[in-house]
């Protein structure tokens, strides 16, 4: 049995501040048999995708498209993403 990092990219293209093109916001190391298929499961909680906005003195989810990547490792070409949207800005306690 061999074994697979399954990573999560977050990216946000239009942000209202500068970032990364992509962040590592989680990863899994899972067991694979060869040949086979396995599941992965990784959470993305809301915190994750914050950032500390020093004029609210309070950690911010911007409203923006959020492109999620999952993936053996950074830039890898068969990579998977999909898009989800933050309509509203959200303030998130500590």
């Amino acid at each position: 049995m061999g074994e697979e990092v399954v990573q999560v990219y977050v990216s946000v293209p239009h942000s209202n501040i500068e970032r990364p093109l992509s962040e590592l916001k989680s990863f899994k190391r899972v067991a694979v048999e060869p040949k086979s298929v396995t599941t992965a499961e990784i959470d993305i909680c809301v915190h994750d995708l914050a950032y500390f906005d020093e004029g609210l003195d309070e950690f911010v989810v911007e409203p923006a498209d959020y492109i999620f990547t999952v993936a053996k490792f950074s830039g890898d070409p068969n990579g998977i993403s999909i898009r989800a949207s933050i309509l509203e800005r959200s303030l998130i306690p500590e």
